[in-house]
């Protein structure tokens, strides 16, 4: 991926500080559940 293209896409107010840790968290599950989906299948 085109490193210019991802830092585009950060939105540095929810970024470091800012980060809100459970959506983080809900990000994470959801990302273990759909990388455990694509393995079983």
């Amino acid at each position: 991926m085109n490193v210019k293209f991802v830092e585009k896409l950060g939105q540095p107010e929810y970024t470091g500080e800012n980060r809100c840790e459970p959506c983080t968290a809900l990000n994470l599950i959801i990302a273990m559940f759909s990388t455990s989906q694509s393995i079983l299948s």
